[in-house]
């Protein structure tokens, strides 16, 4: 292979894959409450920001090139953390594309609904992370991994 195509292979692999974007902070975890939802019932309501200019991709963004958010917690078995209810997501065509993506901008709002087994320590927090993909209107990064803590009122 002459060093034009290598040169030109390598361009077109950098041109057309996830970009990493070292020191942006795409997704910020802005706080997390709990309301009682009956006896060993909760509902953790969790709120994140995207920042301006870009969107994260949805739960179920409807297409396989893409890195669905998806959100989970550390928690000990008498904890059990239900299906996190995402927000609506938001349609949008990153530029030169036909189909659009569904994708989460500005401020989110996830809701989960717990149960509990036993009592917890009143300090306890549930940890969690949050896997999204970061894209703005022309391409997409690396997908990356927010944690985060919720304290709860049991």
């Amino acid at each position: 292979m002459s060093y034009c195509s290598s040169l030109s292979l390598v361009l077109f692999v950098l041109a057309n894959s996830p970009i990493s974007a070292q020191g942006v902070e795409f997704l910020k975890y802005i706080s997390g409450s709990v309301a009682s939802k009956g006896p060993n019932n909760q509902q953790l309501t969790i709120i994140f920001e995207i920042q301006e200019g870009y969107h994260i991709q949805s739960d179920d963004p409807k297409s396989d090139t893409v890195i669905p958010t998806r959100i989970s917690f550390d928690v000990p078995p008498e904890i059990e953390p239900g299906a996190p209810g995402f927000p609506e997501a938001e349609l949008m065509y990153l530029e030169g594309s036909e189909e659009p993506l569904q994708v989460f901008s500005g401020r989110i709002e996830i809701i989960v609904p717990i149960s509990y087994k036993s009592p917890l320590p009143q300090d306890y927090q549930i940890p969690g992370r949050i896997y999204y993909q970061a894209c703005d209107d022309k391409r997409c990064f690396y997908p990356r991994e927010l944690e985060f803590e919720v304290v709860p009122d049991f």
